[in-house]
């Protein structure tokens, strides 16, 4: 996301960097066990063990995490093309 916004000129930085933060794995973690949990649910399995585990929870669970991520990057593609990059500083810490 980051070497595609500079390398097209929607950036005045003069190089691009990206990282994957530790904040984001807890986030991540929680977006699993909920969407194993309820796909769990709706199919009847009583425990999250590998073996109950049916097919349909990675294909899901992979949507989910990249739904988030294009959210994320849509929301901070927004600030910036609208200028509004102050407003993180009222986000609280």
């Amino acid at each position: 996301q980051t070497v595609l916004g500079t390398s097209l000129g929607g950036s005045g930085f003069d190089q691009s960097q990206g990282m994957m933060m530790v904040e984001n794995t807890p986030f991540m973690h929680s977006i699993a066990t909920a969407v194993t949990s309820t796909v769990l649910n709706e199919m009847g399995a009583e425990d999250m063990s590998s073996s109950s585990c049916p097919a349909s929870v990675f294909p899901t669970l992979l949507f989910s995490l990249t739904l988030t991520t294009a959210l994320s990057c849509a929301a901070f593609f927004l600030l910036g093309h609208f200028k509004l990059g102050a407003i993180v500083y009222f986000f609280p810490k």
